[in-house]
């Protein structure tokens, strides 16, 4: 199968993740690659920016999101990057977040919302989901569970 990772990684905790699914994928003989989500200039105060790297998923059979949390939601640059996709119907999405609280309640689950309303918009539907947890002791069980899940095509 193609598959297509696109996320936006800010710190590289969203990108380790990515990096270990693609790993997986591969020596499972699957066509993989990463794509990010890019912005331009950001401004914390306004919030202001434009997309200047937005990858295109027709080319992709399997679609999986990548993002972190921000604000207790997915964040605004993978947000908008989500509202713009023409089309996602026929292709099997999955998606994950990554965050720096305790608990899934604290961002996790209301992005983990964000990214599935999103890509209901463009006529998809997330078959699979995960939530990292970067402040957990169990954060490579976290990976390893996910990386385990979504290779199960």
């Amino acid at each position: 199968m193609n598959i297509g990772i696109i996320i936006y990684s800010q710190t590289g905790n969203t990108l380790a993740v990515a990096v270990e699914l693609k790993e997986a994928f591969h020596e499972l003989g699957h066509k993989v690659e990463i794509k990010h989500v890019k912005i331009d200039r950001f401004h914390p105060i306004t919030n202001n920016y434009k997309l200047i790297g937005n990858p295109s998923v027709t080319q992709y059979d399997v679609v999986i999101f990548g993002g972190p949390i921000h604000s207790f939601r997915l964040c605004s640059m993978m947000r908008r990057y989500l509202m713009q996709i023409d089309s996602l119907d026929g292709k099997i999405v999955y998606g994950f977040v990554t965050h720096y609280f305790a608990h899934a309640s604290l961002g996790g689950k209301q992005g983990i919302q964000n990214m599935e309303n999103l890509v209901l918009n463009a006529n998809g539907k997330m078959s699979k989901t995960a939530i990292i947890d970067w402040s957990s002791s169990n954060r490579a069980n976290q990976i390893n569970n996910l990386v385990e899940q979504f290779t199960k095509i």
